[in-house]
């Protein structure tokens, strides 16, 4: 469905940034038929010089039970992007590079009356964080089993790299550790999974202070391993042979293997970290039952404890791309495909 824009933005149609294949369509909006919602496309606008700008509205049945905080890729760096209650989605920030790109592909949530539906666990906060007034930390497993994380967290004074945040019981915790792009109220921000269950604020040298999002933090617990197909010929593969390309492979030392999943709604969950391979090239291709269903995804990715980008390409681009996900931006010392979802052909 496509995003009733506010403002003045277009479908990126430069080489390297097609969006959906519509021509007329910059953003789309999709729900799984177990309430995942999810954002495809690339777009290009005006730039906008006024704070807390409403872009777009979400449909009703396309809208967050709680507001959320995302980041966004915005002209070779990140913004912050919020979506509300009432599908209202905002840029906090100014927009000031005219003809900038923009994508929205981090922003992932649970519909409302799905979300209101679960059952929601408020942990214990260690190390002297605190939520964020109005955006309580929470997690919850949703109906294919895999754990949800939602809300802000706070600290009165910086934090340091590997903070706990707080812990999440045996049951739910996932077999290796794992990154997560995250928004911080200074912009750059990830949080790592950790195999004991902890949930960490980590940062990349500089000091992230003030709130940490949660949100669209979304992982498969060690119950779920078996459900991905890992990359690499010396795994079986459910979707047959996907080897690595461009000379990438497993980044290993006790971190997730690279591997996909698709649920049976549709929804295509990457996992794992990579490494060794050419930045820009693409990781290994995807077959057709994994392309995303409406279009390029463009998403904020961790890389070496920095910003990174992430492109997943399908096969509806005009440039004749091959489809599977791209190491864009970042290092190939460690690039972490963590979190990275999208609804599946």
């Amino acid at each position: 469905m496509p995003i009733p824009m506010v403002q003045a933005w277009r479908p990126r149609t430069a080489t390297g940034f097609q969006g959906r294949f519509d021509p007329g369509v910059p953003f789309w909006v999709t729900k799984s038929s177990s309430g995942v919602v999810t954002i495809e496309g690339v777009a290009s606008g005006v730039a906008i010089a006024s704070s807390n700008v409403v872009l777009g509205t979400l449909p009703v049945g396309y809208r967050p039970a709680t507001e959320e905080w995302y980041t966004a890729e915005y002209n070779g760096g990140r913004t912050p992007s919020v979506v509300r209650t009432n599908g209202e989605i905002v840029s906090p920030n100014p927009l000031v590079s005219g003809d900038a790109y923009l994508s929205l592909s981090n922003v992932m949530f649970l519909e409302a009356s799905v979300a209101s539906a679960m059952t929601w666990t408020t942990p214990a906060l260690l190390n002297s964080f605190t939520a964020v007034s109005g955006a309580t930390p929470q997690w919850a497993v949703d109906s294919h089993g895999d754990v949800w994380l939602r809300g802000r967290v706070q600290r009165a004074s910086a934090w340091a790299d590997s903070t706990a945040i707080f812990n999440i019981p045996a049951p739910y915790r996932a077999s290796e550790g794992q990154h997560h792009s995250a928004q911080s109220q200074t912009g750059y921000g990830y949080a790592s999974v950790v195999a004991n269950g902890d949930i960490t604020a980590r940062h990349s040298g500089t000091v992230n202070d003030g709130f940490l999002s949660l949100a669209g933090m979304v992982y498969s617990p060690a119950s779920l391993d078996s459900s991905y197909s890992l990359m690499g010929a010396d795994y079986s593969q459910a979707y047959g042979d996907i080897p690595f390309q461009n000379s990438w492979n497993h980044y290993g030392f006790g971190w997730r293997l690279v591997g996909v999943r698709k649920r049976s709604d549709g929804l295509v969950m990457l996992r794992g970290l990579v490494a060794s391979g050419s930045i820009g090239a693409p990781i290994f291709w995807l077959p057709r039952s994994l392309w995303p269903a409406q279009g390029a995804v463009m998403r904020e990715a961790v890389s070496v404890g920095v910003s990174g980008r992430l492109d997943v390409r399908s096969g509806h681009g005009t440039d004749g791309a091959r489809p599977g996900p791209y190491a864009a931006v970042g290092s190939n010392s460690w690039f972490s495909l963590d979190g990275a979802c999208w609804q599946g052909e």
